[in-house]
């Protein structure tokens, strides 16, 4: 390729490129519609996503800047699907994180264990204040690297105290497998990405920890461990029992939990709910938007979902349901749209901006109750309709075999047949009428 040719060639592969992630930002804006489809989300994501490795390779570190509307910053790591999801505008648990940064006290002490690039971290951060304090674990290297650099960029280095270390039920050290994803690292192979490497690295107890560093009690707790929730809060009894009124939020996946990962979670879980937890999980079909989960059993059964633990009764209790109504009748994060930032060379990089309006996970569920309702009402139509022939079928049967007896009635059995019918009826005992 001559020189003159290889701009004009690398000019139409950036164009190419800026369409492409034009289409991917729509694509992604769509994925609420695409749980609405039963059957359809899976094959929707994988099609995406495909698409979109064709501009960011999974595996291949490429970090960018997401922009918050409330000033909030984030670097993610493109080739990481959840860092790609962020980018382009998707946030899978943007309504739980959401619920869980609304009910912690200003001045209160919040533990993130797995904060991956500190979305749940930065967010608590900014709820509890700069009198209040946020733990953030996180062991994967990558990914502890985005999480400084966005405690950091948020101005948050007095509320936010970053470890790079796993959490377990004792102290110690425990082998760490780095993924190609950082979301899916952990103290055992998730088989949701490849490894990339396998590391000794040290591990904490929470009851350990908060006796070295003087915490007597915290307000929240989330985890997100890709299975090693149960050990996380084994680890963690004694901090749970000395604070008064915290809330939990955990991660339950199935394609997490081995057999021996569901017993012990079970376990820890029957624990709390023995202590006097409660778990709720948001539901809109349920009163206040919040569904009971009666039991530890009913817990681990879940296939996917964020479970909230709380003392039901508390103040935590009550404002996680205020909470709950707010969001369903207030402002929440919708959609993306581009702005950039400088790079080396003069180059302008794109900076997704969130926008507010209503919270994308709020219009899912609610257009996932409209499409149910449809459905449930197809069904009814379609039950109607058959049972409609189905009578239309016995009338014109009930029509054949009077017909039928029509013409009997001539022949001699159907002599004999009214012959006999008459001496029965004689025969039977005469009823009385009620007066």
């Amino acid at each position: 390729m001559s020189a003159s040719a290889r701009p004009a060639s690398d000019a139409a592969a950036a164009t190419a490129a800026r369409q492409l992630q034009e289409q991917l930002r729509l694509l992604h804006a769509l994925r609420a519609e695409a749980r609405l489809q039963p059957g359809f989300e899976t094959g929707y994501v994988r099609f995406v996503r495909a698409l979109r490795e064709r501009l960011h390779p999974r595996g291949v570190h490429d970090v960018r800047t997401v922009a918050h509307p409330d000033g909030l910053t984030f670097q993610v790591n493109l080739g990481d699907r959840l860092g790609c999801d962020v980018y382009y505008g998707y946030v899978e648990e943007r309504f739980e994180a959401g619920l869980f940064a609304d009910v912690l006290p200003l001045g209160g002490t919040m533990v993130d264990v797995g904060a991956n690039f500190g979305y749940h971290a930065v967010h608590c951060a900014r709820a509890v204040g700069p009198t209040g304090a946020v733990h953030a674990f996180e062991p994967d290297p990558t990914a502890y690297e985005l999480l400084s650099a966005n405690v950091e960029a948020n101005g948050l280095t007095g509320t936010i105290r970053t470890h790079e270390a796993a959490v377990a039920d004792h102290d110690g050290e425990v082998q760490f497998y780095v993924a190609e994803e950082a979301a899916f690292s952990s103290m055992t192979a998730t088989g949701r990405s490849a490894t990339r490497d396998v590391l000794t690295i040290p591990a904490r107890s929470l009851d350990s920890f908060a006796a070295e560093h003087g915490i007597t009690r915290i307000d929240g707790l989330k985890i997100d461990v890709e299975g090693h929730e149960a050990a996380v809060l084994h680890g963690a009894a004694g901090l749970l029992a000395r604070s008064p009124d915290p809330l939990l939020m955990l991660e339950i996946s199935v394609k997490n939990l081995s057999d021996s990962a569901r017993g012990a979670l079970l376990a820890a879980l029957e624990a709390l709910y023995t202590a006097g937890f409660g778990g709720l999980m948001p539901d809109l079909n349920a009163e206040g938007g919040m569904r009971a989960v009666d039991s530890a059993a009913a817990a681990t059964a879940l296939t996917s979902a964020n479970l909230f633990l709380l003392r039901p009764g508390g103040s935590m209790s009550a404002h996680l349901r205020a909470a709950v109504a707010r969001r369903l009748l207030g402002p929440g994060a919708l959609d993306a749209q581009p702005a950039s930032e400088p790079v080396a060379g003069g180059e302008q990089r794109p900076v997704v901006h969130l926008f507010t309006g209503l919270d994308p996970d709020l219009v899912t569920a609610a257009l996932r109750d409209k499409a149910d309702a449809e459905e449930r009402a197809a069904k009814l139509s379609h039950t109607v309709l058959r049972q409609g022939e189905q009578i239309a079928l016995m009338r014109a049967d009930r029509e054949a075999l009077r017909s039928d007896i029509r013409k009997l009635s001539g022949t001699p059995f159907g002599l004999a047949f009214r012959i006999v019918r008459r001496v029965s009826r004689s025969l039977m005992p005469t009823r009385k009428r009620p007066s």
